[in-house]
């Protein structure tokens, strides 16, 4: 894993997103989940609906998600921390 820098309130932070967690050198580690925005997942039968307009949510999992990390979502992060 390669680290990324950031600057959070004038000091400056490394982190990595991984497949599952996002890590921040001396600060914490977090399910992507905790970090980033949930995104819809697309029907894999080729209707291109997302899944939470298909099912409900009851028969959703969490598996059934996709969550991307933006570097904004770090830094809201960080600073709810420290």
């Amino acid at each position: 894993m390669s680290y990324r820098k950031i600057t959070v309130d004038g000091k400056e932070y490394e982190y990595t997103v991984g497949r599952t967690h996002v890590k921040v050198k001396g600060v914490g580690v977090w399910l992507k989940e905790e970090v980033g925005e949930k995104l819809a997942r697309i029907c894999g039968c080729g209707c291109g609906e997302p899944m939470d307009i298909l099912y409900s949510e009851e028969k959703l999992s969490e598996h059934d998600y996709r969550y991307t990390v933006h570097p904004s979502n770090v830094a809201e992060k960080i600073s709810k921390v420290v």
